[in-house]
């Protein structure tokens, strides 16, 4: 039987980006605003978070943006309002960081994750080859290794597909980057939801059968998008991170779906 009450989307902030990083072959004439978002979930084994959004803190301090943000000519740097901030945000919902238990990470961009670190109770989870090839990046290249610097006691490292608890499957989806995973999850009342993350950005995608712009592997990105297609058309609602108009559509934090 599953472990998961309830699922909640924490909308974290927005990134304002060429259609050439949603849509292989977009090109850079057109934008968009696309959010980043987390998940929390509401468990027998404890809350449990799904991505650690954006760290506000480096976007706000002028230093910090120039290192750990380095931007391309013409790129805006992202949006955290102090709205979308995921602390106060759980605060609002009765949760510390503390009452945190468990963290996942589908991959290791910066938009996901600005606050792994911030939940000192919590057990990480992410995928060995991700975590393997996050560590070898740098800012300029999406990544910041010391925002997953996770102590050993509390760092898990997967290899492929696991069920982490009963209606918590961690679904192995390389392509975007080389360890990808997006959770399936069963809740106690039946409904199914598959967190996406960045196997796509947004339905759009799915629809025209367009892969995303960026990929480490374009097979993987192919076999792991047509795998979230197959899951979804066996019932699960795929919730899109990057969706700006799916996010507008469904309940968002304090809310639960």
């Amino acid at each position: 039987m599953s472990i998961i009450n309830r699922l909640a989307v924490i909308l974290c902030g927005y990134e304002f980006i060429p259609h050439s990083v949603s849509y292989d072959g977009g090109g850079d004439r057109f934008w968009h605003a696309v959010p980043v978002c987390a998940y929390l979930m509401d468990t027998d084994e404890g809350y449990i978070i799904v991505e650690g959004g954006l760290d506000e803190r480096k976007l706000r301090d002028p230093s910090l943006r120039q290192r750990y943000f380095p931007q391309r000519t013409g790129y805006p740097t992202p949006l955290v309002a102090p709205q979308h901030e995921i602390i106060p945000q759980l605060a609002a919902m009765g949760i510390t960081p503390a009452d945190v238990a468990h963290v996942i990470q589908t991959h290791l961009h910066a938009d996901h994750t600005g606050h792994t670190m911030s939940f000192p109770n919590a057990t990480v989870y992410i995928q060995r080859a991700d975590y393997d090839y996050a560590r070898q990046q740098s800012p300029a290249k999406g990544y910041i290794p010391e925002e997953f610097n996770v102590p050993a006691d509390r760092l898990q490292l997967l290899d492929g597909d696991t069920t982490l608890f009963p209606g918590l499957e961690l679904m192995f989806t390389p392509g975007h980057s080389p360890g990808h995973q997006s959770p399936l999850l069963t809740l106690k009342n039946g409904r199914r939801f598959l967190l996406v993350g960045d196997v796509v950005d947004d339905r759009r995608n799915m629809a025209q059968n367009i892969l995303p712009g960026g990929m480490t592997d374009r097979e993987q990105a192919r076999a792991s998008m047509e795998r979230i297609r197959t899951i979804m058309e066996e019932g699960a609602m795929g919730i899109f991170l990057h969706d700006a108009a799916q996010v507008t559509e469904i309940p968002l934090a304090p809310e639960w779906l």
